[in-house]
């Protein structure tokens, strides 16, 4: 018999933390001992926390993993304290409980409404539940409300509320102080920008500078672990671009940037027009008349904005050298070339370019090898013989389970006295470790088969009707990053293992 997966969900938002009864680890108690009078047998729980998460919204990173295990059947049954853990949008729960659960067999339980779909067939457990949702969707919009109205309030009386500033500037008692060290490079920004110097002509001056881009500036400042970057003084151009508009650096605080249009949904940008901006709220970095000075000149600090085109490699394509975005020129052939180059000319990937035909053939190749190894592997008696040792192994762990429970009960009728029972426990329990072990190992390998043969037949379907060139689902199926050298030579991060390695 295989495990009863228990997923026990456990969400704590921000204003929960100040309830006791919500903290994680009275849910974790309060879902563990739910489960242990549950009359079930072989019973595997499996754990997922969201801390400082919302419930209006289902983009939580514990929600997700649980969600996709759910999807691939590996999940028998949540568990949560209440439905506002689980959600507190009345629409997107609903739809959870009567659709996507039932689909997949799970049952959901919420303790605290005494709701069990299993126990509530064909509803979501009449008039009470959908009061509770709605209460729960009244509470999160109550309170989205109150607490911008407090942000709101606290940013207008010159308080900064954000978790992180922007470069040039540091936090210090809910108030920005300029970061000298930083500031100093806003302020060369500004002052090579007057000069007439282009975006890529600032990006060179940086460089020879050996000015460190704003991440690891930050990073160093933090003692954080520095991105794996070729060089540090590389400064991307839409980040020079940022700088040179953003009026923070003269003092101005932009409020309400973006918007939820709903609750729980996700935040889009506002027009500039429609923003809140409050002069003067901290000390500026840049005079007002430089920073017009500045926008008057923009043709020159602008990035050609370009129109935005669909292609097969898409965000995968990256210099090998220094691992920047390649840009993809689209001219008569197109062609994919490192920019960041340009900032130095013993760079090894300075000229680096590459033709996007050629590349696209380079990777449909890369591929094809892929899957002839893929197709070439299937190994369908592995899943049942993985299968047959797994139900031989859960046998002889429930026969030690049934010669520890009879020693016990011979133990507590007093057949057995303490020392007898003891020896025999320990004895028993050394035994069934390595039955265990063995068990948990070939339990790994099962799943492991069982996603790599449905890798396999989904390959098998592609194959089957659309293998003749390159598509947009094959790259979206493999690639992850493709890495580009000089002499076209190309090395690919798979999304899948590596196949060819394990020949």
């Amino acid at each position: 018999m295989s495990d009863y997966k228990i997923a026990l969900y456990i969400r704590l938002s921000v204003n929960d933390k100040k309830v006791e009864s919500n903290s994680i680890e009275n849910q974790k108690l309060l879902l563990t001992k739910y489960t242990e009078n549950m009359e079930m047998q072989n019973i595997k729980l499996l754990e997922f926390v969201d801390n400082g998460y919302s419930g209006t919204n289902f983009e939580r990173p514990a929600m997700q993993e649980l969600l996709e295990l759910v999807k691939t059947h590996q999940v028998n049954c949540i568990i949560v304290k209440d439905f506002s853990r689980f959600g507190r949008n009345i629409i997107q729960t609903g739809y959870f409980l009567e659709q996507v659960f039932p689909l997949y067999h799970v049952r959901f339980i919420s303790i605290n409404e005494n709701y069990d779909s299993d126990k509530s067939k064909n509803n979501t457990g009449g008039i009470p539940v959908t009061i509770q949702f709605l209460k729960n969707e009244y509470y999160s919009r109550d309170l989205s409300q109150k607490s911008k109205s407090a942000k709101y309030s606290k940013m207008e009386k010159g308080e900064y509320i954000q978790k992180n500033c922007c470069y040039g500037y540091k936090k210090e008692n809910n108030t920005l102080k300029i970061d000298e060290p930083a500031a100093n490079t806003v302020r060369l920004l500004f002052e090579l920008a007057l000069q007439g110097k282009s975006i890529t002509q600032i990006a060179k001056e940086l460089y020879h500078r050996k000015i460190a881009i704003p991440e690891v500036y930050k990073g160093r400042k933090r003692r954080q672990k520095m991105p794996d970057l070729y060089s540090p003084y590389i400064w991307n151009l839409s980040t020079i671009q940022r700088i040179l508009s953003d009026e923070q650096y003269i003092g101005t605080y932009i409020m309400r940037k973006t918007i939820v249009k709903e609750l729980g949904g996700k935040r889009i940008k506002r027009e500039e027009k429609d923003c809140i901006k409050i002069p003067n709220h901290h000390e500026a970095i840049i005079t007002k008349e430089t920073f017009q000075q500045v926008q008057k000149q923009s043709s020159h600090i602008k990035i050609k904005s370009r129109k935005k085109i669909e292609y097969l490699l898409k965000e995968k394509v990256y210099c090998g050298y220094c691992h920047h975005n390649l840009d993809r020129r689209p001219k008569k052939s197109a062609v994919f070339v490192c920019r960041y180059s340009e900032v130095d000319a013993t760079f090894p990937c300075h000229n680096l370019a590459i033709l996007e035909k050629e590349l696209e053939e380079i990777v449909f190749q890369m591929i094809s090898k892929q899957i002839e190894i893929i197709m070439n592997s299937k190994q369908t008696n592995s899943i049942k013989i993985q299968t047959t040792q797994k139900i031989e192994l859960q046998k002889q762990v429930k026969l030690y389970q049934q010669k520890k429970k009879l020693f016990y009960e011979q133990y507590i009728e007093g057949k057995l006295i303490e020392q007898q029972f003891s020896k025999i426990n320990l004895e028993l329990t050394k035994e069934l470790e390595p039955i265990q072990n063995k068990l948990e190992e070939i339990d790994f390998q099962l799943q492991y088969s069982q996603k790599r043969d449905s890798f396999q037949n989904q390959i098998e379907k592609i194959v089957k009707y659309d293998f003749h060139s390159l598509t947009k689902e094959l790259v979206d199926i493999f690639i992850d990053k493709i890495y580009v050298f000089k002499e076209n030579h190309i090395e690919v991060k798979w999304k899948i293992e590596d196949f060819l390695q394990k020949r």
